[in-house]
């Protein structure tokens, strides 16, 4: 197939279109895949999106539109007496524009867009899933610094894009995975478009779900202000621009349980250290009780006898349904706000302390039962860590004290793509482990929330086998294990460890 030559195809297209011609363009990707374009460019107001609608209606002031196109969106803002520039790095489709009458444009590429003065704009425009031009998470950052520098205080960004894991078409599951072993997000393409001889270079692309958009725009100085939703995978989102803040590094897991008890519905995000960003668990998991729990969990904690330490207590489920059932339990969390939490959920005694200081925060044999529910097992890491705070816990429990640990066995996940995206998405990390020098079930991770962030942890899943052997020599052995046995091939499951 005889190569094209690279040009201004889109433009070319565009001018096509505005001449009377009907020949579509063709955006193509790295693997192959080939989409259709059609004459979207040249529609009127009356024949777009409801959702498009309503969010152009929200511009005001000066206006860019990034990615004018033919100058659709540009010419509606013109036309009701806004003052709006349209930027588009193809001089043809500007060329388009000003036929079209648009009295102001700009051919420059996004990513020079900070020549533009500083507040230069009141609102930024990038519909036609133009957000996509961010590119990526890296290029994402000196991007959003951009439309920080060229809008006035209080700028609006009207942005379109779609959420790439609301998709069943087997071509872009692939291309996800693909990315995925990659280390890129699901999202990100590289595309370019084809009309007749001539291609466009290749340029980078994202589509980003809700949960993701939030964790890009972490220290950006943008805030989502709304979401207009379409019902299928595409959305606006209107960001507005906020002082910027420095970013604490101290507890973000915290500040997202108080912000639940308090009535909050945000979003906490889990963070691996290779860029990969996993939705959170929420409410629903962290506060809880025995009735949403299977019969395994609850069969097990019954078992805790005498006084209990629950190791990353959160919000307290664990702890609480034990205090009702008479136990002398106390809750440790390296998060202040994660024990102030439990404490205003009724736990009589909680205490702010890391798993390290274990030992020297309580006297030796202070409890009979230490509960590490939740996979909290994680926390002790592997290695010689593990074996550390292992030894750590086997001085503060009394002779013939206990050890409820709970974690997940990943060597039993059998297809990864029945628990979901995220679960997927996690698999794949822990595949490649091994390139790091790190065994699968090994993360290294944090919480984010809003502007917060975590330090960042080290967090272990092991199989009962692994757990044999990472607990030898530290005085633990495992006495029973509790599993859901109404699950086939369950990999969750609840290690009881005896003191020797």
């Amino acid at each position: 197939m005889k190569q094209p030559r690279i040009g201004d195809a889109f433009g070319r297209w565009l001018q096509h279109q505005h001449d009377g011609g009907t020949t579509v363009s063709f955006i193509e990707r790295d693997d192959g895949f080939i989409e259709t374009e059609e004459g979207v460019y040249f529609k009127e107001y009356k024949d777009w999106p409801v959702f498009e609608r309503k969010a152009i209606k929200l511009a005001r002031g000066r206006v860019l539109d990034v990615g004018c196109g033919a100058g659709r969106h540009a010419l509606y803002l013109q036309r009701k007496n806004i003052d709006v520039t349209g930027l588009d790095s193809s001089p043809l489709a500007l060329k388009v524009c000003r036929q079209r009458g648009l009295r102001k444009t700009r051919q420059m590429c996004f990513s020079d867009i900070g020549r533009f003065p500083a507040g230069s704009f009141d609102t930024v425009v990038m519909m036609g899933n133009n957000f996509g031009l961010m590119g990526g998470p890296k290029a994402a950052g000196a991007r959003l610094a951009a439309l920080y520098k060229v809008t006035a205080p209080g700028g609006i960004v009207i942005a379109e894009t779609g959420d790439p894991y609301l998709t069943d078409n087997p071509d872009h599951l692939r291309y996800q995975q693909r990315n995925r072993l990659r280390g890129r997000m699901a999202g990100q393409m590289r595309l370019r478009v084809r009309f007749e001889d001539t291609a466009t270079p290749w340029f980078e692309y994202v589509f980003v779900s809700p949960a993701e958009l939030n964790g890009m725009l972490l220290d950006s100085g943008w805030e989502i202000e709304r979401l207009i939703k379409s019902g299928g995978p595409q959305y606006v989102m209107v960001l507005r621009k906020t002082a910027l803040k420095r970013r604490d590094m101290s507890d973000a897991f915290g500040a997202a349980l108080k912000s639940w008890l308090d009535g909050g519905s945000d979003t906490d995000i889990s963070e691996l250290d290779n860029g990969l960003l996993l939705k959170g668990w929420g409410k629903e998991i962290y506060f809880n009780d025995d009735k949403a729990w299977p019969k395994h969990k609850s069969s097990a904690l019954k078992t805790a006898t005498g006084r209990v330490l629950d190791v990353g207590c959160g919000a307290g489920r664990y702890a609480l349904f034990l205090q009702k059932r008479g136990l002398d339990v106390t809750g440790i969390d390296v998060s202040p706000l994660a024990a102030e939490v439990a404490r205003r959920r009724g736990l009589r005694k909680t205490v702010s302390v890391s798993l390290d200081e274990v030992d020297s925060a309580f006297k030796a044999g202070s409890f009979d039962t230490v509960i590490m529910m939740g996979n909290n097992f994680g926390l002790v890491s592997d290695g010689e860590k593990a074996r550390r705070r292992l030894k750590k816990l086997y001085v503060v429990t009394s002779p013939g004290g206990r050890i409820l640990a709970e974690t997940v066995d990943l060597h039993k996940v059998r297809d990864p793509r029945e628990r979901g995206q995220d679960f997927s998405a996690y698999m794949l990390y822990h595949k490649n482990n091994p390139a790091r020098g790190r065994r699968c079930g090994m993360s290294v991770g944090r919480c984010r929330f809003r502007n917060l962030a975590e330090r960042w942890r080290e967090y272990i899943f092991v199989s009962e086998a692994e757990m044999g052997k990472l607990i030898k020599g530290t005085g633990w052995k495992i006495s029973r294990i509790f599993r859901d046995l109404k699950q086939k091939n369950a990999i969750q499951y609840i290690a009881e460890l005896v003191k020797e």
